[in-house]
């Protein structure tokens, strides 16, 4: 039986970006063209929300590797030497997806991390500016002469 692969493969994927620019153009006609009021996202790219387009990319990925995926093991089940000969062509691709999983997800950990860091530095430095309030006598956090009390 021979594996057809504009029917098994080539039309998903068309599918699936025929979905995905339907997706896209209602976040445009949303976000970007919105008739009305202040759009607050009009400063990220394409004035959609943070995380649109690197969500929807990585998706992407995700489903044609999977696809992929499903290719090669079909194709393994019925013949060995095109399983090796697959093997070496699929191996980059798995690395890529795993490499753009990595960044998606890595993207997100420094976004956290540099908000928790902003909290925790003006905690710090809000906790570091009461106890070094101008008292009378003591100079203040600048360096400069303390200022007159009453």
């Amino acid at each position: 039986m021979e594996f057809d692969v504009v029917r098994y493969v080539l039309v998903p994927i068309l599918v699936w970006m025929g979905l995905v620019v339907i997706l896209f153009v209602l976040l445009l006609r949303r976000f970007t063209f919105a008739k009305g009021g202040e759009n607050p996202y009009k400063n990220e790219t394409f004035a959609m929300p943070r995380g649109v387009l690197r969500g929807v990319l990585t998706v992407s990925v995700m489903f044609v590797v999977l696809l992929l995926q499903v290719l090669v093991f079909y194709l393994a089940h019925n013949d060995v030497s095109t399983w090796e000969h697959l093997q070496h062509v699929f191996d980059p691709i798995m690395t890529a997806f795993q490499m753009i999983i990595a960044f998606y997800f890595g993207g997100k950990v420094v976004d956290h991390l540099a908000d928790v860091d902003r909290e925790t530095a003006q905690h710090r430095v809000d906790a570091v500016l009461s106890q070094n309030a101008p008292h009378s006598g003591e100079p203040t956090a600048t360096g400069g002469e303390p200022e007159a009390v009453g």
